[in-house]
């Protein structure tokens, strides 16, 4: 027995060492800055100041060539406390479309398309045709080609062009150019004739052409075509001047003229068709640029110029006009920021503007001022700077609340790092004219991919998820009060393992961020945060489907993301409530050891009383107050187990992944917790089976008394 109790003693005395590690530690995370990977780096938060500037340092400038620059506003979102722009700038290609026949080609001439045929919309555009469900857009006939087949010499213009699968243009314009003059070539076909023989006949022009531009039709044949058009007269309202030089006896208005058995509704070939171009496009267009007096490309003072953005603010009605210089983004050390083939044809850029009560952006305000142009070289032109006033690419703005509820839960601290959490519950309550019923926003946002897999998402096999995004690029903004109340601003880049949180409903929809306090600041205490800010949060919805295999997979092009500046998590001018974690181990500690020792105490006065008659059983002072303190340490390091798991797994749980205080404690305890529970259920075992033994001995001896005394 003695032996047993050694070696008890030996476990029990490292589970008060655990104990004894946990006050180290404590004392050592607020000393010793821990150099784990994931840390977050600290940096401080730099506010945008709004600049002097006035229209008047901007009076010289030209607006941009939508045909050559294409600027759309992409997306627009709401918090309670700020507004969310995201800005597209795409240097356009000139390219088109033919159909089957091949006699004419079709431009998209749309600021909303991206010029990507399998993907043409930009993000957050949602304009649909009701007939197709595909993205619509507009488009004009570019160049008209000659026929190369003798029964197809009647060129029929669509009313609408539709690339099968992809998108539909409402074809609105004929183009300058259409015919040129000289009969110059388009991919080796001659426009109108060859040797002298017109290639083309008819050419039947739809009522719904609301535009044919100056020069469309220049250089007609003067014999053998007739140019028809399905109005009453060629009405200077859609014929510009000089639109054509055909004589008056080659036009032919009719309402019968148009061929109605010919498709209005053209289709194109596969693949696209690059358009000749005299302005040699793409264009390098230089959004923003910063004088380098190394670099003979930028060296002109003039070259200093950032990008600005001009708009107006609304406050309960008062309009004020706002320029803002804006610093440059590249990653590739160039001294500017741009679209073209310098880098990428496009060029995407988010702003967000903190708002107070009755504040707003007038998105229709927003213009772009010092925008250059640059050679294919990088060669900045200076000597001529542009604006340029972005379409608003997005069919409505977006409040944070039609995709989730958020508001602050829980608050922790413990060992010298501060827990944050955010219940952010998914918004299911979104009603339309199309869905009535209440639903996800994502039925309204991707109706064609809805009704796709609507039957899949009915019987659970889909389902509609919700997550944290591009964690990446997202921050934590605080501000707290520090020593002498003084009111400290600061913002940390989230610094995680997993680019994106799913928010599920199964696991309280709960958003925890833990940081080190001494990361924040070295006299930050979690009871002076005055505010608590996630900065650059994007909200994605997507379609999670799972396969017959169990596998699961995020269906393509099925997702929607939308992207907010600032989400409040505390604003208040008062403490924060504040679970501490380091004051209830205290107290749980004193409380243990005033409950256990009070229970030792009466149960050693209970045995004293009881057997101190008994020879055998007779109370040892010593050895019962060895046994306590062994038996309460052997507890008390269970106890601490116990809580520790309950700790990390729920009341300081952290969603975004990093370090975790908790950890090694938990560890430590665990494995303490696990041998000595193992080791007592041993000793128990054992100590019954000795009972056992000894009960068996005394009926024995009983009997070999009785079997010696003689009597029958």
């Amino acid at each position: 027995m003695n032996n047993i109790k050694k070696t008890v003693s030996s476990f029990l005395v490292l589970g008060l060492l655990a104990s004894s590690g946990f006050f180290a530690f404590n004392a050592l995370t607020r000393s010793f800055d821990a150099t784990q990977a994931s840390a977050p780096t600290l940096k401080r938060n730099v506010k945008s100041s709004v600049s002097s500037l006035s229209a008047d340092d901007f009076s010289s400038e030209v607006e941009a060539n939508h045909e050559e620059l294409g600027v759309s506003i992409t997306q627009s979102t709401l918090t309670d406390t700020s507004q969310s722009l995201t800005v597209s700038f795409r240097s356009k290609t000139l390219a088109g479309f033919k159909t089957a026949i091949g006699n004419y080609i079709v431009e998209i001439d749309d600021d909303n398309y991206s010029g990507d045929e399998n993907n043409p919309a930009p993000e957050g555009y949602d304009k649909f045709n009701e007939e197709t469900g595909l993205p619509e857009f507009e488009g004009k006939i570019a160049f008209i080609v000659g026929s190369v087949s003798e029964n197809n010499k009647s060129v029929y213009l669509p009313s609408t062009f539709t690339k099968a699968g992809k998108f539909t243009a409402k074809i609105t314009t004929i183009g300058a150019g259409c015919v040129s003059a000289d009969g110059s070539e388009f991919n080796g076909q001659n426009v109108w004739a060859v040797n002298g023989v017109s290639k083309i006949t008819n050419i039947y022009i739809p009522d719904t052409i609301e535009k044919v531009e100056a020069d469309a039709f220049k250089g007609v044949p003067t014999e053998g075509v007739t140019i028809h058009y399905e109005g009453t007269e060629f009405s200077s309202s859609v014929f510009q001047s000089g639109w054509t030089d055909a004589p008056t006896t080659a036009l032919d208005a009719s309402t019968t003229s148009y061929n109605k058995k010919a498709n209005k509704k053209a289709n194109a070939a596969a693949g696209k068709v690059e358009l000749p171009d005299a302005l040699g496009r793409p264009i390098n267009f230089i959004l923003g640029c910063q004088q380098d007096v190394n670099n003979p490309k930028v060296a002109d003072e003039k070259c200093n110029r950032p990008l600005v953005i001009q708009y107006d603010k609304i406050t309960n009605g008062t309009r004020e006009t706002i320029f803002e210089e804006l610093p440059l983004t590249n990653t590739t050390n160039n001294p500017y920021d741009s679209c073209g083939k310098l880098a990428s044809m496009s060029y995407t850029r988010q702003f967000g503007y903190k708002l107070g009560p009755g504040e707003s952006i007038d998105d229709e305000s927003v213009v772009f001022h010092n925008i250059m142009k640059a050679d294919a070289q990088g060669n900045v032109d200076v000597s001529k700077t542009y604006f340029a006033k972005p379409m608003i690419g997005y069919s409505e703005k977006q409040n944070i609340t039609n995709l989730v509820n958020y508001k602050a839960s829980m608050n922790s601290t413990f060992a010298g790092y501060s827990m944050f959490t955010l219940k952010m519950d998914k918004n299911l309550s979104i009603t339309s004219e199309r869905y009535p019923e209440p639903h996800s926003l994502y039925l309204d946002v991707k109706t064609d991919i809805y009704e796709q897999n609507k039957a899949a998402i009915e019987s659970g096999k889909t389902k509609i998820r919700y997550s944290l995004y591009n964690l990446y690029n997202s921050s934590f903004h605080f501000q707290y009060l520090g020593k002498g109340n003084e009111l400290k601003d600061v913002v940390i880049p989230v610094s995680s393992l997993i680019s994106y949180q799913t928010l599920d409903s199964n696991k309280g929809n709960l958003v925890s961020v833990l940081l080190k306090d001494s990361q924040i600041g070295p006299d930050f205490k979690p009871k002076k945060v005055r505010l608590f800010e996630l900065q650059d949060i994007t909200i994605q919805m997507d379609l999670l489907t799972t396969s017959d295999s169990g596998s699961a997979s995020i269906l393509g092009k099925s997702s929607i993301s939308y992207k907010f500046a600032y989400i409040t998590v505390i604003d208040t001018e008062k403490n924060i409530s504040v679970f501490n974690w380091n004051v209830f181990l205290i107290v749980f500690f004193i409380a243990y050891v005033v409950v256990y020792a009070a229970a030792a105490f009466i149960t050693y006065k209970v045995m004293k009383e009881k057997f101190k008659n008994d020879e055998f059983r007779r109370v040892n002072d010593k050895k019962f107050l060895k046994q306590a303190v062994l038996g309460g340490l052997g507890l008390g390091v269970v106890l601490c187990a116990v809580l520790f798991i309950y700790m990390r797994t729920v009341g300081f749980k952290n969603t975004i992944v990093v370090f975790n205080p908790t950890d090694p404690l938990l560890i430590a305890f665990a494995i303490a917790g696990m041998i000595i529970v193992g080791y007592f259920i041993v000793y128990v075992i054992k100590l019954v089976k000795a009972e056992r033994e000894r009960r068996k001995a005394i009926r024995l001896k009983l009997n070999e008394d009785v079997a010696d005394d003689g009597t029958n």
